[in-house]
């Protein structure tokens, strides 16, 4: 009867602590720590919501809205490399392959990491030289 009163009373907890007192019924779902309850529960599952093709997708929707269309066109193909818990994501800009706005740097490739779990974007960042003053 202890150990069953222990597991009810860790349960109990649990529910506490992501889902509010369900005493008063509250319906809040956060675990106050940026993530929701469904999130978590995917997370133990084992569940992986990026696959390759939407973390490629993903990738190309941050490209556009932060560089552009032309910008997105010079680094396709986006490629993407499984690294466990996450996608890597590089696109394919060669320094020199296309003019830029500006004289003093010269731009490369973009890689983009997408968390498996659940799209959180972990990196985005992108090559760069300075270019010199010759």
């Amino acid at each position: 009867m202890r150990q069953i009163t222990y597991r009810w009373l860790a349960i109990m907890i649990v529910t506490w602590q992501f889902c509010g007192s369900p005493l008063w019924g509250q319906t809040s779902m956060s675990s106050g720590q940026g993530s929701e309850f469904s999130m978590e529960v995917l997370k133990a599952a084992g569940v992986q919501l990026a696959t390759r093709e939407v973390a490629v997708g993903l990738a190309e929707l941050l490209l556009k809205s932060s560089y552009g269309a032309d910008e997105l066109e010079i680094q396709r193909p986006l490629i993407a490399k499984d690294g466990g818990d996450r996608w890597i994501i590089e696109g394919s800009r060669r320094f020199g392959q296309a003019k830029t706005d500006r004289d003093d740097v010269d731009f490369g490739k973009i890689e983009i990491v997408i968390a498996k779990s659940d799209c959180r974007i972990l990196k985005f960042i992108g090559d760069a030289k300075i270019r010199s003053p010759n």
